[in-house]
């Protein structure tokens, strides 16, 4: 029996570099993150994943909006919008918002699944700053306002409440999952 740890986001981006280096094909570092962060842990998942995304990337290069839209994705910057929403207590726009994501033609699922990651993340950043997490680079001071916004309660509150969704599995079990997210 071997007993094998989890790879970590890094770990499995310099693999993936190392990969794409030797089949000469370039990749922005933005695109390989969130490969790594749907592979969680696991490096020939995130490989078949990589496949993937260069069965559709062209000229031999892979971006952020090919991994987005090949994986169905749902960009950082909706959520980070999202919180900047809840945090100016904008409640009628979460309504707008949750409309603008389905008639942009993303997966509830999927969205909900980033929301608690993105919300992870968002605490991270209020606990042990910016470098903590692993972010684009070019986020990190949108995150940091956004964490700047919450207190840690609110935070663990809200993570709270999206694992209990998650844990009774009502999201994917319900004929209206669109509520249950608003």
């Amino acid at each position: 029996r071997f007993d094998s740890r989890r790879i970590s986001v890094g770990g499995i981006v310099s693999r993936l570099k190392q990969v794409l280096a030797r089949e000469g094909i370039e990749a922005d570092d933005d695109a390989l993150i969130p490969i790594a962060r749907r592979a969680d842990g696991g490096m020939r998942d995130s490989l078949s994943l990589l496949d993937q995304v260069l069965s559709f990337a062209a000229d031999r290069r892979v971006t952020l909006d090919d991994v987005r839209q090949v994986l169905g994705l749902v960009g950082e910057e909706l959520y980070l919008e999202l919180f900047l929403i809840i945090a100016e207590r904008r409640h009628a726009d979460v309504f707008r918002f949750i409309e603008r994501i389905l008639d942009d033609g993303y997966d509830l699922a999927e969205f909900y699944r980033g929301l608690a990651n993105a919300i992870r993340t968002l605490l991270i950043v209020k606990l042990d700053g910016a470098e903590a997490a692993e972010i684009r680079e070019d986020l990190r001071d949108v995150y940091l306002d956004r964490a700047a916004r919450f207190g840690t309660g609110d935070l663990i509150r809200m993570l709270s409440q999206v694992a209990e969704l998650d844990t009774e599995g009502r999201l994917r079990k319900s004929t209206s999952p669109r509520i249950l997210l608003e």
